[in-house]
């Protein structure tokens, strides 16, 4: 019991050490752990903040080393540190551990020690700080979580953006498919099939289905390991995807430079600049769909002529008219026909 009585003025009462009371008042009424400790990193003294942060009375901590209250897997390294100010290797030494609560409670700190002498002192004791970190942890983790969070949709994002681009390019070839598949069957239908006409469909079917594998080996390359091959492409390649483009653009008022420049990631001059490389304009290749579209549809269909207008990407008959003159010196009923068609009236 003597003991106790001994022990617990010296670990309350940091009055008690040369500096004087007013020195450990403020020592006392500070908002962080502080403790002395001799080498083996047994407690001395302790203000009211470390009880309060380690849950143990001063008392109990008269009896504990520091190493006692921090997990076993970390008490290594305090004791190294400890060991290394002992032989005067270090002044002093600064680490973050978890130091178990009385309750249990595991609570990251921010440890400070340094040597500590007086003259009042038999031998120099170890002046530890500790700071609870905890807050700040919590803080890096809800950063940690919320990265995590923006790394998930930012990859959300990029499977999206990759899939409508997978999809945009596998629907031109398919949609080519189809197309011909369709005018074939067309030709196979007239009362005089033309197997020539449905030949050149069928190659084209052809072509277009190696194109369509081609995108998906391409695409496989990106996500593989081994050197994707870079191949040129052709003008004629150019050309005809220009034409193929401005076929689905009419009917959407869509086809203009502009919008099949950008179709194709590039700008509307370099879009000019290349098909003048091949002798070729937009102007004149717009001109050479609408005039084979109107065609096609004249010899093929009974649309209304309003209707084979819109599909040749005009708004009204009248513009059909005049530009359809122009290119055959005929309106589009008489070409009708001298084709045999039937057709309707406009």
């Amino acid at each position: 019991m003597a003991e106790e009585l001994v022990l617990e003025p010296c670990v309350a009462r940091l009055e008690s050490t040369a500096t004087g009371p007013a020195w450990g008042a403020l020592v006392e009424s500070a908002q962080f752990g502080i403790a002395l400790t001799d080498f083996n990193a047994r407690f001395q003294i302790t203000n009211r903040a470390f009880a309060s942060l380690v849950g143990y009375t001063r008392a109990e901590l008269a009896g504990l080393a520091l190493v006692d209250l921090c997990l076993e897997d970390e008490r290594d390294m305090m004791v190294a540190a400890f060991e290394a100010l002992r032989q005067g290797s270090r002044t002093h030494a600064k680490f973050e551990t978890t130091y178990r609560h009385k309750n249990q409670i595991l609570a990251p700190v921010s440890v400070v020690a340094s040597i500590s002498t007086n003259t009042a002192q038999e031998q120099p004791l170890v002046l530890a700080v500790l700071i609870d970190i905890s807050a700040g942890r919590r803080a890096e983790d809800a950063l940690r979580a919320e990265q995590a969070e923006l790394g998930r949709v930012a990859r959300f994002t990029t499977v999206g953006a990759m899939t409508a681009s997978i999809a945009h390019e596998l629907r031109q070839p398919l949609a080519a498919i189809v197309t011909n598949g369709n005018a074939g069957l067309r030709w196979l239908d007239r009362p005089a099939p033309d197997l020539a006409e449905v030949r050149a469909a069928l190659e084209r079917m052809v072509t277009e289905g190696h194109r369509a594998s081609e995108i998906i080996s391409s695409i496989r390359a990106m996500f593989g390991k081994e050197q994707q091959q870079r191949n040129s492409v052709s003008i004629d390649d150019l050309v005809r995807e220009v034409r193929r483009l401005i076929v689905e653009g009419l009917p959407k008022g869509s086809a203009n430079i502009d919008a099949i420049a950008d179709e194709l990631n590039m700008g509307s001059k370099t879009l000019e600049r290349r098909l003048a490389e091949r002798g070729q304009s937009f102007s004149a290749l717009l001109d050479e769909t609408r005039c084979k579209t109107a065609k096609h549809y004249l010899e093929e269909t009974d649309m209304r002529l309003s209707q084979v207008a819109y599909m040749a990407g005009y708004t009204e008959p009248a513009a059909l008219v005049r530009a359809f003159k122009r290119w055959t010196g005929t309106t589009p009923m008489k070409f009708r026909d001298s084709a045999g068609c039937s057709g309707r009236a406009p």
